[in-house]
């Protein structure tokens, strides 16, 4: 039962964030920048504890499971993730928005809806975890919730990775 029910949250994040990226798509083909912004906020605030707890937690448990290589892909992942933010952050707060910036909104975009597909496909490995260490994830990921560091900030003042420009 905490297998499903950690997978389940770990899961329903993503849904979340994936319908705030759709939003931010749709907001951004009808030129509606408060809406995008919005958006953006919302997504940067929810996805800070979803990736600090991947980086600081859930990635030590799969080492073993999905070998170094691929943890630290996902790690490269997680970089470009926070440099589009950055640069979608930079377009919404400009004074003034012409169509090529929208569009280059909608690419950013794109790329994380890509990027939470090919993060959902760790799920399965986790099914290995067994329900002591699935019960203790949920725990750990529903603290880190409570610090409530959006993923920029969070980035900037406690992860211990170089920034990327974009």
């Amino acid at each position: 039962m905490e297998i499903n029910n950690f997978i389940e949250e770990f899961r329903n994040d993503h849904v979340f964030m994936r319908n705030l990226l759709l939003q931010m798509t749709e907001a951004c083909l009808k030129k509606d920048k408060k809406k995008a912004t919005a958006s953006l906020n919302q997504l940067n605030a929810f996805a800070g504890p979803h990736y600090r707890f991947e980086e600081e937690v859930l990635f030590k448990e799969l080492l073993p499971v999905l070998g170094s290589e691929y943890i630290h892909k996902l790690f490269t992942d997680h970089d470009f993730v926070i440099a589009r933010i950055h640069r979608l952050i930079e377009i919404f707060t400009s004074d003034y928005l012409a169509e090529p910036d929208f569009e280059e909104g909608i690419v950013l975009l794109q790329s994380l809806q890509l990027q939470l597909i090919e993060c959902e496909s760790i799920c399965p490995k986790m099914k290995s975890f067994g329900m002591k260490k699935s019960l203790r994830l949920l725990e750990v990921m529903n603290e880190i919730r409570m610090k409530s560091k959006d993923l920029t900030s969070w980035a900037e003042s406690e992860r211990n990775r170089e920034k990327l420009k974009i």
